[in-house]
């Protein structure tokens, strides 16, 4: 299974078809990358908010775990049933961080990092070193990952546009939309975080849906 940067973590359940299930939390991907899975497993998945904080007290609980676990094992006898329970653990286990929702959402709107520390009121550096504490990744990361995905969903828009009207899309015109320096910039930061080329990404049905799920962008 194709995986893309998508700048959100994920809770999945996977299932055996011996009924053994196991949960776990996708870690946050700096590029595309392949997951194998063993024939008939089935997984399982609720995507959580960028700015989602480990609370680190709940997770302590002995009774949340011991709920998520009683979950986890019984999940795959009625998935629809256990899934508003599921969701009442997630809630207990995260937290939305406000100061890196508002953080993460200026660096996807803004032109560089610097015009984000400014807008935030603190400074390049100072940024820098608490963003990697609360998330582990720096604004660099957020901004390009951003850029990026907005980028190809631009893309795919044009793409769909320019069938309706029979033109080509010019990959300098999008490079220049988007900050890039130029096209050649464009599709190395294609390569970069997606493992693909604009014109591959085009004929992909499989990266088209990936680029258009909910993330950060």
């Amino acid at each position: 299974m194709l995986v893309l940067p998508d700048g959100c973590r994920d809770f999945i359940i996977r299932s055996n078809p011996q009924g053994f299930s196991l949960h776990m939390l996708s870690p946050l991907d700096d590029s595309a990358r392949y997951v194998e899975s063993d024939r008939g497993d089935r997984y399982y998945g609720w995507r959580l908010h960028p700015a989602a904080s480990f609370n680190q007290a709940h997770a302590r609980s002995t009774k949340l775990t011991e709920r998520l676990n009683e979950l986890t094992t019984q999940f795959p006898i009625d998935p629809q049933h256990h899934t508003a329970q599921i969701l009442q653990v997630l809630d207990d286990l995260f937290d939305l961080d406000t100061q890196i929702g508002d953080a993460l959402a200026s660096l996807k709107t803004r032109q560089s990092v610097p015009h984000s520390a400014r807008e935030l009121g603190v400074s390049e550096r100072s940024l820098q070193r608490w963003l990697i504490q609360k998330t582990g990744r720096s604004p660099t990361y957020w901004r390009n990952l951003a850029r990026a995905r907005q980028a190809a969903q631009a893309l795919l828009a044009r793409m769909r546009l320019n069938n309706d009207k029979g033109h080509r899309i010019n990959l300098a015109e999008l490079a220049a939309d988007f900050a890039y320096a130029d096209q050649a910039h464009l599709c190395r930061e294609f390569q970069r975080w997606f493992g693909c080329s604009p014109s591959t990404m085009l004929r992909s049905p499989i990266y088209q849906k990936l680029i258009m799920a909910d993330g950060y962008a």
